[in-house]
């Protein structure tokens, strides 16, 4: 059945683009966090390299993600030029 939502599918492919980007989100926000949280191996991590390197992962993981979906709702949510 077609219900015509044009609205709500253009919303869902914006969100939908966001997740594939989010891939590329999450590629810029390695190295970063590979740079701020080097010095923090011999304190926050106890010298493991194993535990510095899964941080990392799951800090660029979830802030990919995160990051991309919060852009994409604001983006949605924003007010067209026309009505400002």
């Amino acid at each position: 059945m077609r219900e015509r939502r044009f609205g709500d599918h253009r919303k869902w492919m914006i969100r939908s683009a966001a997740m594939t980007f989010s891939i590329i989100v999450n590629r810029l926000i390695t190295p970063i966090a590979m740079v701020v949280l080097e010095p923090q191996i011999p304190t926050t991590f106890g010298g493991s390299e194993l535990a510095y390197s899964q941080s990392v992962a799951a800090i660029s993981s979830w802030g990919g993600v995160a990051i991309a979906l919060v852009f994409s709702q604001w983006w949605l949510e924003r007010k067209p030029a026309s009505a400002r």
